[in-house]
């Protein structure tokens, strides 16, 4: 693949670039065009808003979906108000003669700006894009320049994952939902790129017959086109949608294997949430059929074959939840959560995919992130947790 190097690239300044600042065009013929066309306009295509849903009445309601602690508001909905499921939309660009920062995954172009889809961490918005990526400089507020020169390809290309494409779950729901719908959808001659990835990732590709397709970049790169979406961002808001066709198609290629039909979920050593007394807990959870799992040590294959096969999960809030898309419809599922701490992502997820989701809340020791790096710890109540066992699963 030839490359050219552009000496130019490094005066640039970017400002910053909304999706509202392109037009919006459909049918989507007319933005598949825009990316075969070499002259094609740079648009916007809306494949569907953000939008919420209403909860059924008992769907967050103490001793049916809610056990463990006091739930923190607004987990315990108050009177005359629904609570609510938050799915998220997809929007697409397509960007000519851009850049793409593997680092931060940024998108660059260098007559309109700097897609802000980099721009919304709370570290970036202090106007410190170099605090995450040193490949950029702040050349003054909402103003970037590149610190070198860009070598060139001319190809257009889809970037894989995001700005956290290093997060087993937002790889799997965010990272690839674009890269995939792309790929498939506006014909051959679409390659893919982003930073090297991990084993799990390339395994993930090629699962989905996407592995012959990437390009692993090492530095900003400037192509024809580049087409992407607004996913690919640092804050992650609600699932997508699109996001069960990159589970389905996973467990399409996958033998089936008889596995545990209840699994718990065991967070790896180093993570930030400590439950107290995990052993107990988890020995509770096995006198009721569960096997204790660390996803981590499983390869991406594996992992969606464990869920795949599984019937009751149990889980912490966090990345192993991810593994949630893989289950079957109907699946029943009890995440656990800190009283401090409260996430509403794999809420949104089981809703979106068939799954009866239910919460224990553990009690946290002070508030979150005031321990070293950041951590806290939390305790989940043996006796409480047994009697939520058997009021959610039953006996194996």
């Amino acid at each position: 693949m030839q490359m050219n190097h552009d000496d130019t690239t490094s005066h640039i300044l970017f400002g910053r670039l909304s999706f509202a600042d392109l037009p919006v065009v459909a049918p989507f013929a007319r933005f598949r065009a825009a990316v075969r066309e070499p002259d094609g306009p740079e648009v916007v295509f809306r494949h569907a808003p953000d939008h919420e849903i209403a909860l059924p009445p008992d769907g967050l309601v103490r001793g049916r979906t809610v056990f463990g602690a006091e739930a923190p508001a607004p987990v315990d909905a108050p009177s005359g108000a629904p609570p609510q499921i938050r799915l998220r939309g997809l929007s697409s660009v397509v960007l000519n003669d851009a850049i793409l920062a593997p680092r931060s995954m940024a998108v660059a172009s260098p007559s309109r700006g700097l897609l802000d889809t980099a721009l919304d961490s709370p570290t970036v918005k202090q106007g410190r894009l170099s605090a995450v990526d040193p490949d950029f400089t702040e050349a003054e507020p909402d103003t970037w320049r590149l610190l070198r020169p860009v070598p060139g390809i001319a190809s257009t290309i889809v970037p894989v994952g995001g700005a956290r494409s290093s997060s087993y779950g937002r790889f799997l729901f965010e990272g690839l939902c674009g890269a995939l719908l792309h790929h498939e959808t506006l014909g051959p001659g679409i390659g893919l790129a982003g930073p090297p990835l991990a084993t799990w990732q390339k395994e993930i590709l090629d699962l989905l017959g996407l592995g012959d397709a990437y390009l692993a970049l090492r530095r900003p790169t400037r192509f024809r086109k580049i087409v992407t979406t607004d996913l690919n961002a640092w804050t992650s808001r609600a699932p997508n949608p699109l996001a069960r066709t990159i589970f389905d198609r996973i467990r399409a290629v996958l033998p089936a294997v008889d596995g545990p039909r209840r699994v718990m979920l065991r967070r790896g050593a180093g993570n930030r949430r400590v439950m107290r007394e995990r052993e107990r807990v988890e020995a509770v959870a096995g006198q009721f059929g569960f096997s204790i799992v660390d996803p981590a040590m499983l390869s991406a294959g594996a992992q969606a074959q464990l869920f795949a096969g599984a019937t009751a999960v149990i889980g912490e809030t966090g990345a192993g939840l991810a593994n949630l898309g893989f289950c079957e419809p109907e699946t029943r599922v009890l995440e656990i959560q800190s009283d401090r701490l409260p996430d509403g992502r794999a809420r949104a997820a089981c809703h979106l995919l068939d799954l009866h989701w239910h919460v224990f809340f553990g009690v946290a020791d002070g508030e979150p992130g005031m321990a070293p790096g950041g951590g806290f710890g939390y305790a989940v109540d043996p006796n409480a947790f047994a009697a939520t066992l058997d009021r959610v699963f039953g006996a194996p």
